[in-house]
Parts: C-alpha cells; structure tokens; sequence
C-alpha cells in the first residue's frame, strides 16, 4: 500500500524588494551599533498590558502579523519599525491590514516608517530610504542638543508681545543644515566644479572659478492634488550671473510628495455634516467619526522624517538637477557653435 507523502518546499524570507531594503538598512545603520531583524512578530515586540483592551479584530492581528523589518539598538531595545508597501498596499484590504499595524504602533509606542519602491530609487549614489535613516539616527543622537537650542531661542520670547517672531523653527532649521540630502551635496560640487555655478549659500572663498549662481527657493507645498495621502512640496531654481545679479539665465521648478497618511477614504467617511443646530448625540457621533478617521489615516511622522523636509530635501535636488542637464546643454551648445559655423563655410 502506498503513502502520500508530504511535498513542501523552501519559501524566499524576503522578496527582491524586501532584500533591497534590508541591503539599505544594513549598510546605514550596522556599522552605527544597530542590528536589523525581519519578519518579527508583532507580539514580540507589542505586548498587550493587563488592562488594555483590544477588539477581537485587534488582538487577532496581534498574535498574527509580523513587520517587515525592526531595528534594534545593542541592548535588543526596539528603535523602529520599517515596513515595505509594495504595489498590493493600495488594495482596499490590505489598507485595512495596515491601518491595523499603525494603530497598534500608535498605541504601543512604536517608531514606523512606512516607505515604497520610490524612496529606493537612486539619486546620485544614495537614496530617499538612506536619507530617512540618516536623519532618524541623528535626531535621535542630537535630541539633548536640539533641545538646549530651542530652550535658547525661547528665551529670547517676551510673553507680553505675541506679534513678535516666533523662534521655535529655528533648531529645526539648524537640523536641516547638518544633514542634507547627500545628492544635493554632490550635485551642487558637480555644478561647481564642472560648470562654474555656485550654490548661493557657498562662501566668497570658495567662488574663485565661478561665473554663475544658483539660488533654490521654496515655491509652495500642501496636499498632492491627486492623492490625499500626499505631501507635495515644490522648490523653484534659478541662475544668474555673477556681477549681473538682475537677469535670470534660467530658471525651472521641481516637486516631490512624500506619503503623509494612509489611502483610508475608503474605510471613513471623508467629511462629517454639523450645523448650529445639532444635538449632542450627532455632535458625539461627528466627534467620533473624526477620531476614528484620524485613528485609520494615522501615518507617524518619526523625529527628522516629517513629509515637509524629506519632499523639500528631494524636491531641492530634483530642480538642481535640472539646472545640471541646463548647464550641459548650454555647455554644448557653446562648444559645437564655431565647429557648425567653420563647417557651413
């Protein structure tokens, strides 16, 4: 008599975007003491307190899911959570999955950073994903400094003049000038050192060879206008020459959008109706309604990883990469004039 046996195989831990990521979190953050640990147990690393309640959908996701990627510090101490949202995130079930994790994080504690396949793409040898990570670790490596400098500047405030500026975006700032994105940094030494444009914030000293400067403002942000779940923010460039600094030789603008909060139209109402006539049940149910849409589009903006900066930083590098591509046009065009002419002749 014959047996059926039992045919099974071996299962990849990692998909090929999944292995991307994990590549990234290694190379960033192993050499800084951190270890990277996938497919963790959300129960090892949440646990429920005695008294906390949890619905049976909750508690069920619990004991169930597992992240994607944790990172841990040396004494095993969870720093944050790093989940890859490939392309059946935006199924309207999996939404709810992930409004699942987020609120069990939310409720936990927990750092999450949520990235897609674009934070992956390269930018002039680095990447979003690198970004990100790089200021996550120095924020949480400079948080006593940061905090000195806005009890500083705070105390500059005079309680008795609230027309007066407001100090409290300063360290920020601050912050945004010791980490910049490494693309920017590089193309900005290419525009230099290849084409004689000059970042507007680099010092005299350092202009000998330049003829040209390049100045990156900011030119508007808000939510994507095509998806709600966006932050788009958009930088205008401009370069003019130096000595003649009223003509504008060129002059585009770049935007970028990070993800700010999860695609949950679908799972909430959108809007909540109130009027001066409504009663205190219809204003607790619009209350209500307000927190659990807030609750599911919940999306943590970790310390140095808000929407704003990270599409600032992308949109900035974006618009000097077209002042690039600018510039080697020019470049060429310059060059191949006495040829065509010398050749019409």
């Amino acid at each position: 008599m014959r047996t059926r046996g039992i045919r099974v195989k071996k299962r990849k831990l990692l998909t090929a975007s999944e292995a991307r990521v994990d590549s990234i979190l290694r190379r960033r953050l192993w050499a800084l003491g951190y270890r990277i640990q996938a497919k963790v147990r959300l129960s090892d690393v949440i646990d429920k307190e005695p008294d906390e309640w949890l619905d049976e959908t909750e508690f069920q996701y619990l004991s169930k899911a597992h992240f994607d990627f944790l990172v841990v510090n040396d004494a095993a101490d969870p720093i944050v959570v790093v989940e890859f949202d490939g392309q059946h995130h935006v199924d309207p079930e999996q939404v709810v999955r992930d409004v699942l994790k987020n609120r069990l994080c939310m409720k936990a504690d927990v750092p999450l950073l949520r990235i897609r396949a674009p934070e992956m793409a390269e930018h002039d040898e680095t990447t979003v994903l690198e970004h990100m990570l790089q200021r996550f670790v120095a924020w949480h490596r400079e948080k006593d400094r940061i905090k000195k400098r806005r009890e500083e500047w705070a105390a500059f405030l005079d309680p008795n003049r609230p027309e007066q500026t407001d100090f409290s975006a300063i360290p920020r700032i601050e912050f945004n000038e010791r980490h910049p994105f490494r693309a920017t940094v590089r193309i900005k030494s290419r525009l230099l050192r290849c084409h004689g444009i000059a970042d507007i914030s680099t010092p005299p000293a350092l202009r000998a060879n330049a003829s040209m400067i390049c100045d990156v403002n900011y030119a508007g942000s808000g939510p994507d206008e095509n998806s709600e779940e966006f932050f788009r923010v958009t930088m205008r460039a401009s370069v003019k020459r130096l000595g003649s600094e009223d003509k504008v030789l060129f002059s585009t603008e770049r935007w970028a959008s990070i993800r700010s909060w999860l695609p949950t139209n679908l799972l909430v109402p959108r809007t909540v109706s109130i009027s001066e006539s409504s009663t205190v049940e219809e204003l607790q149910e619009a209350e209500q309604l307000l927190r659990w849409r807030f609750e599911n589009m919940y999306f943590p903006s970790l310390p140095g990883i808000s929407a704003h900066d990270i599409a600032e930083d992308l949109a900035e590098y974006l618009a000097l990469s077209a002042v690039e591509k600018w510039a080697g046009d020019r470049h060429q065009t310059v060059n191949s004039g006495p040829a065509s002419a010398g050749g019409s002749r």
